[in-house]
């Protein structure tokens, strides 16, 4: 259906539900379980709608998105169908009727098609231009690592971001010495509640990490902004996590704040004589470990690979990216996401699924012969080459992964999912990690060179 076609059927379903009366009326709201369908009207005021009306509106909102890549990367679906429920309610409310606070369903479709079009562009052209998310990280458990950028994503001490950020008044000198005094230890007397973003707000956001990462972007609604945000620090997560051999190593210690300090389970079992035992695991938060030694060159010594996380950070949180690196810059940060999830997967068939699919992201959704291909392309690791201690060649671990691990998983052809996994998990997260070390290194190569071709030109 077109936009027309559904504009109709949403003018007829407000005209049909506007005049029902009596036991009609009483049964379409016993219907919607007195809360139908509606379009915000202002003041407070609402045209009813039924699914019928609803669904028209999910519908033109779905055809203008699938339509307009600006739309599309600025609004998630929900908030475009509420974009459009509001813009719709307001203009048709802009139309009176005979009535006080009544109003005519338009006759003339395509200009109201035209207006409605006009009030979401206008709508569009308001969104913040930028604007910058914070997020308390644990990322180190050792002091001494310097602040790591990657494009728009910083990572850095709390105490290096309280003093550097520019929140207007809401951090003012005042905040900044209480703030700083109570991560201190200090204990001080509590301040009038701000309405907006206060002093209880960035305590409770930052919590106990030592650490703060900030993402930088624009251009989206709030929502899509939120969402954006907190994968991009996720990404650059799992790109530090890649520095170590076994990257769920660290990645059990790393995080997000608003993932959870880590966990505590305990179960226990017993029978009739008594407890049979008590199982108790404590996996807190605390940060990757790092040697003092390390720390002070850590960002130093993979400057390049955060770098070209960084540039893919940057066309992955446009609004409407462009350039020859767009495409393989999102397949990197889909991957990298895929990863992050694996490492920090509680069970091993899902986590072994996860890798591979993290791997299936970069050669494209293609078999196991293209991850062969993009590992000889990308890291110069030829199929047969010996790639563990126990003999096991590229071309071998890549279809133990694949054929014994995911297919048989996703496919249903595993005879159980309680068999001992560990060794396969390990093995599918040294794949993983090399087929995204080296494509890392690789598009930072073709990075480099589609540089300095649009320098020379």
């Amino acid at each position: 259906m077109s936009i027309e076609s559904d504009l109709r059927a949403l003018f007829k379903d407000i005209n049909e539900v506007a005049a029902l009366t009596g036991a009609e009326r009483r049964a379409y709201h016993k219907k919607f379980e007195l809360v139908p369908p509606s379009l915000p009207a202002g003041e407070g005021r609402q045209i009813l709608l039924s699914a019928v009306g609803i669904a028209a509106v999910r519908r033109i909102a779905a055809t203008t998105r699938a339509n307009n890549a600006h739309l599309a990367a600025a609004y998630s679906e929900g908030e475009m169908i509420e974009l459009f429920r509001f813009n719709i309610g307001r203009l048709l409310m802009a139309n009176p009727g005979p009535e006080e606070h009544s109003f005519e369903t338009p006759s003339d479709v395509l200009a109201f098609k035209r207006k409605l079009a006009a009030s979401i562009r206008e709508d569009a052209s308001g969104l913040r231009p930028g604007e910058t998310h914070a997020f308390g990280v644990w990322t180190f458990s050792s002091a001494g690592v310097v602040p790591i950028s990657m494009g728009p994503v910083w990572l850095g001490p709390r105490e290096v971001w309280l003093k550097d950020a520019e929140i207007g008044s809401s951090l003012n000198k005042a905040v900044r010495d209480r703030i700083a005094r109570r991560w201190q230890g200090a204990k001080l007397r509590k301040r009038a509640a701000s309405c907006f973003l206060g002093e209880e707000d960035i305590l409770a956001a930052i919590g106990e990490c030592p650490w703060v990462c900030t993402v930088q972007l624009g251009g989206h609604s709030s929502e899509r902004s939120r969402e954006k945000a907190t994968l991009a620090a996720r990404i650059a997560l799992a790109s530090i996590a890649l520095c170590w051999q076994r990257p769920a190593n660290a990645t059990q210690s790393m995080g997000l704040l608003i993932d959870g300090p880590g966990h505590r389970r305990v179960s226990f079992a017993y029978n009739e004589e008594g407890a049979v035992g008590v199982w108790r695991n404590k996996s807190p938060r605390r940060g990757a470990e790092i040697f003092t030694e390390d720390a002070r060159t850590f960002h130093e010594d993979y400057r390049d690979r955060f770098t070209t996380v960084g540039d893919a950070l940057h066309s992955f949180l446009a609004v409407q990216p462009v350039g020859p690196m767009v495409e393989p810059s999102a397949r990197l940060c889909r991957a990298l996401i895929w990863f992050w999830e694996a490492c920090n997967a509680p069970l091993d068939f899902m986590a072994i699924t996860k890798f591979a699919t993290s791997m299936d992201v970069l050669c494209d959704g293609q078999d196991d012969h293209a991850l062969c291909r993009l590992l000889e392309r990308c890291g110069d690791f030829s199929p047969d080459d010996t790639l563990l201690k126990d003999g096991t060649s590229v071309k071998g671990l890549v279809s133990e992964v694949y054929t014994a691990g995911r297919s048989k998983f996703l496919h249903g052809a595993r005879p159980s999912l309680v068999e001992d996994l560990t060794v396969a998990r390990i093995r599918a997260e040294l794949l993983a990690s090399l087929a995204l070390k080296s494509y890392i290194s690789w598009i930072g190569e073709d990075t480099n060179r589609a540089n300095s071709a649009d320098h020379a030109a």
